[in-house]
This record gives structure tokens, sequence and C-alpha cells, in this order.
């Protein structure tokens, strides 16, 4: 809904919004800590209650995220939504 709402207000502005939107990122981490990436991976690892048998998983590396981002924000046809 945020997006929706987003791209209804972009477009009543005259704005070119685009969006980015990433399945489970995962990289290096910048805190100390876990992340709640890091700590979904190891519930997933430790075999939580749905295990992950035969399932697919979409996974990015905050790294290609990165570079997502930029290839985006720099051509100036981009538009609407990537994923």
């Amino acid at each position: 809904m945020a997006e929706k709402s987003a791209f209804e207000y972009a477009e009543k502005h005259g704005l070119n919004l685009i969006t980015l939107c990433p399945p489970l990122v995962f990289g290096p981490m910048l805190q100390p800590t876990l992340n709640t990436s890091s700590k979904f991976l190891i519930y997933v690892i430790k075999r939580g209650p749905d295990v992950m048998n035969n399932k697919l998983w979409h996974i990015v590396n905050a790294r290609d995220v990165a570079d997502a981002l930029l290839l985006v924000y720099e051509k100036p046809e981009s538009s609407w939504r990537y994923i």
C-alpha cells in the first residue's frame, strides 16, 4: 500500500518514482550484532518449524542490490518498478 501511495503521489506531483524490491538481502554486516536477515538465516539453518526441504529461496547479496540501485539511478529512462 505504501508503494501504491507513493506512485499516486509521484504521478500527482509530476515526479519520476522508481522502486527496487529485492528479495531476502544478505551481505557483510556493518554492526557487531546479528541483524534480522542473519537471525533468519540461522533460524533456517537450525531447521525452524518450517523445514526448508525442496523450497526455492530468492536471496540476493547486499552488494548486488547496491549495484542495481546505481544502475537504475544512472539511467534516465529508468521508471516504475524493478524486482
